[in-house]
């Protein structure tokens, strides 16, 4: 049985806010790397357009607070 969509976008923008909250990174290298091999994943089993759009979100957020 798939992940329900809904508690995946959940998730995910837990995550996304959780950065855009932020003045400066909120987690550690570990965890950050987490965050990054997680997301790609967790996000597969959203349409195609939505996941590029959150992952764009994500991406943009982690390069604010990161100055990447």
């Amino acid at each position: 049985m798939p992940p329900d969509p809904a508690l995946i976008r959940a998730k995910v923008r837990a995550v996304i806010d959780q950065l855009c909250g932020a003045t400066e990174m909120p987690w550690d290298e570990r965890k950050l790397r987490y965050h990054k091999i997680v997301m790609p994943q967790t996000t597969n089993w959203l349409p195609a357009d939505e996941r590029l759009e959150l992952l764009r979100e994500f991406d943009a957020e982690v390069a604010r607070l990161t100055g990447a």
